[in-house]
């Protein structure tokens, strides 16, 4: 059984959360295509209802998303 959140398309991409990620092919090989999707990373921060593990709020699509250290 492969992840339900993987959308395929023109490329695929995670629908996991609300910045629609795109995985990389490493991470399509491991998680996306078998049973082991419940082990990525992305969508555990999605069920448990943390921010995205790529650094990306739903708030920050297109726009710069930084952290300053002061």
């Amino acid at each position: 059984m492969s992840c339900p959140y993987y959308k395929a398309g023109y490329f695929g991409v995670c629908a996991a959360s609300a910045s629609m990620y795109v995985p990389s092919i490493d991470e399509m090989e491991r998680h996306c295509f078998n049973d082991d999707y419940r082990l990525c990373l992305n969508l555990s921060a999605y069920l448990f209802g943390q921010q995205s593990i790529h650094g990306i709020s739903p708030e920050g699509v297109g726009k710069e998303n930084r952290t300053l250290v002061g």
